[in-house]
């Protein structure tokens, strides 16, 4: 009978998780944590693959049943690490993509435009951080550190304020982002210091940050105000900015099958108001329901001056209204199912 309610519990778990949130950021924190090795001289390398698929049809619907939906999404990691005396080498690289479609049939009379995917998530990351141990019982080491953010696929907004992945003359949208615009590079040379196996922490004080806007229509976008949303000026697709940062991982269980991971990056700029703080604060509480099936439990915060955000207000079209400088907040429940290789 236990066995039999364990498993109605995972079934219903799981669709619940598909039908709200099959496009989750937490896929990609379910991989790193499957994706941890041993430390061991030369090269250790890992892959790990998240995958989630929602899917509803309704045939011949009653009034106000609702409608069809189908909803994609997963996530693919990768670490190659290398080891060598006191030298090492991590490198990292996630990918984590998610698309839905509500209903069938065309979009409007007259259209002859089927029903369009909407982007839900859309991440490409590379991290690669080599560092040289001080001596052999020391927990710190010399460091450089590099990390790259961007997306794969264009968004395109309409009207109505969501995105699509494709571009739809009948929602007049307008490209707002693609791969390389926007981009975020970080690098930076400081010292690793390992407290123990849950807190590790990266000082940097020389630290270069580029953010780039490749495309040109893109990198004019502004608001209602005429204030450039990325932080850009005028005919400029490239911000450069040279600060000090500082990163710090915790982890640890809280049960036998639960735990807790948070990390958090500070970035003051030397060149312009070192007082205004860049912050990324990302939180995950993890529960291991059986081997390899995870529910994901996240939590993540971000702030930069610099970039305008649209203000949530749900009483507007498409939950979204004006701009402003304020924090992002991102909130996801998931159950996942990773496969590593």
């Amino acid at each position: 009978m236990k066995r039999i309610l364990l498993l109605l519990t995972v079934i219903l778990c799981a669709g619940m998780s598909l039908q709200a949130q099959n496009d989750d950021a937490a896929r990609e924190k379910a991989l790193k944590e499957k994706m941890k090795m041993e430390a061991k001289e030369g090269w250790q390398s890992i892959g790990a693959l998240g995958f989630d698929l929602g899917q509803l049809m309704i045939i011949n619907p009653y009034v106000g049943q609702g409608q069809d939906r189908l909803g994609i999404g997963g996530a693919i990691g990768y670490t190659a690490n290398y080891k060598q005396g006191l030298m090492s080498w991590k490198n990292q690289f996630n990918v984590n993509l998610g698309v839905q479609r509500f209903g069938s049939g065309i979009i409007g009379a007259g259209s002859t435009q089927k029903q369009p995917f909407e982007k839900s998530i859309d991440i490409l990351y590379f991290t690669s951080n080599m560092g040289y141990k001080v001596n052999e019982t020391s927990k710190w080491a010399y460091s450089a550190d590099l990390t790259f953010l961007s997306q794969l696929l264009s968004a395109y907004q309409g009207t109505n304020g969501k995105y699509y992945a494709t571009n739809i003359p009948a929602f007049s949208t307008i490209l707002k982002s693609k791969f390389l615009s926007p981009a975020e590079i970080t690098a930076g040379i400081g010292m690793n210091y390992d407290y123990s196996d849950a807190l590790k922490i990266y000082l940097s004080p020389l630290t270069a940050k580029i953010f780039y806007v490749g495309d040109n229509s893109i990198a004019k976008l502004t608001t209602t105000d005429g204030d450039n949303i990325w932080g850009l000026e005028s005919g400029k697709n490239l911000r450069y900015d040279l600060g000090a940062n500082l990163k710090a991982t915790y982890t640890t269980k809280i049960l036998d099958r639960v735990a807790w991971t948070s990390g958090l990056s500070l970035f003051s700029n030397y060149l312009r108001d070192p007082q205004r703080v860049d912050v990324i604060w990302l939180n995950t509480l993890g529960l291991e329901i059986i081997k390899n099936l995870n529910l994901q439990v996240k939590g993540d915060l971000y702030y930069d001056y610099d970039k305008i955000n649209q203000l949530s207000n749900k009483d507007a079209v498409g939950g979204v209204e004006g701009f402003g400088r304020t924090v992002n907040v991102i909130e996801q429940i998931l159950l996942t199912y990773s496969l590593t290789f």
